[in-house]
């Protein structure tokens, strides 16, 4: 099933582009039902409310769950089939696709598998397909998932249509209110507080941190990656760094998210009970209970975070794992993070757990 690709290619190619597509839409339950329940239950009841609506000849209702983008690539196939609006473009790009009509879909058969949401956006596969490709495109607008059109299709219209969407959720600026770090034999144990101060989440954020040197040079560099932070939400990113012996003196801090998406979008797993161990030999372990609250397991190699705080409150430094094993939906697993160099006063940790899946 092509996903909701919408595919309308050019004239020489079968313009099932629309039924096809569309079929492919109805399969994959587009998001035009109600908002309630997790990201993964929206999208599954949309794939059937589209197929039911198709199953019942409401191209209204079919058209309703399509993205903006879908409804631009539908007004360019109406240019090859007819129809002047996209219920009746619709009508005839089913009535066109004879045995890969949408109509003949039975929604209790429609399954949506592999599901992959990242900030507003999704993919998954819908099955029955008409075409062998079962991946299919979401997209979250206004609140509702939608079917979205394939990014890959070759059509330059399309294209151009996609240039005209409507404009995307604004993408928040983060904030810093905190960091801190202790240097160490080799380097520096640091931490980071992030916050999205803003009423819409934050997605793909990715967080630069340069270790200066007394001279003003760099040092060295760390790199993390975050799926997304939930709106008005703080997170913290912990670790330490290697100067090969140099002393750092201060520290550089860039954080920024590719985008934007409704608040609701991101949903992260739970941290708790955040334990910091010193180890007799001068290393120490910070101990926490990470809550898997998504809907798909949270990989193996999904970062975990601590930063440590001194008497006061105050960051002095950090550290990052992952878990031993994926954690399944619902589950509960403890994390040890181990510090291989002590972080004089600090007192105790803070986690955080990326919702890596």
């Amino acid at each position: 099933m092509q996903g909701p690709a919408i595919d309308f290619g050019k004239p020489r190619r079968r313009l099932l582009p629309v039924a096809s597509t569309a079929c492919c839409v109805m399969v994959v339950g587009c998001g035009g039902s109600a908002t309630s329940g997790s990201n993964s239950e929206q999208i599954t009841r949309l794939v059937h409310d589209f197929a039911a609506a198709a199953k019942k000849h409401d191209w209204n209702g079919v058209c309703d769950r399509l993205s903006t983008q879908a409804r631009a690539q539908l007004a360019v196939a109406a240019a090859f089939i007819g129809g002047s609006d996209c219920a009746s473009v619709m009508k005839k790009a089913n009535e066109a696709s004879g045995s890969d009509s949408l109509d003949k879909v039975d929604p209790a058969q429609v399954k949506v598998t592999a599901l992959r949401i990242t900030g507003s956006h999704a993919t998954a596969n819908v099955t029955p397909s008409s075409d062998g490709d079962p991946t299919t495109h979401f997209v979250r607008e206004g609140g509702r998932w939608k079917i979205d059109a394939d990014p890959y299709t070759e059509d330059t219209s399309s294209s151009t249509a996609e240039s005209n969407a409507a404009p995307s959720v604004p993408t928040p600026k983060l904030q810093i209110p905190e960091r801190g770090f202790t240097p160490t034999d080799d380097g520096a144990s640091y931490g980071i507080a992030l916050r999205n101060p803003t009423a819409q989440d934050a997605t793909d954020v990715t967080v630069q941190v340069n270790f200066i040197g007394q001279g003003g040079d760099v040092l060295s560099t760390e790199n993390a990656d975050i799926v997304g932070i939930p709106a008005g939400r703080t997170v913290y990113v912990g670790g330490d760094t290697d100067t090969s012996g140099d002393r750092p003196v201060r520290m550089q801090v860039r954080a920024k998210a590719d985008a934007g998406a409704d608040a609701g979008t991101v949903a992260l797993p739970k941290t708790a009970g955040a334990k910091l161990l010193h180890d007799e030999y001068g290393g120490f372990t910070v101990r926490v209970q990470v809550q898997n609250t998504l809907d798909k397991p949270l990989s193996a190699i999904s970062d975990v975070f601590a930063v440590l705080l001194d008497q006061g409150g105050h960051i002095v430094g950090g550290v990052s794992g992952y878990p031993e094993n994926d954690i399944a939906p619902g589950s509960r697993a403890a994390v040890k993070l181990d510090g291989f160099s002590d972080v004089a006063g600090a007192v105790a940790a803070r986690a955080f757990a990326d919702g890596e899946t």
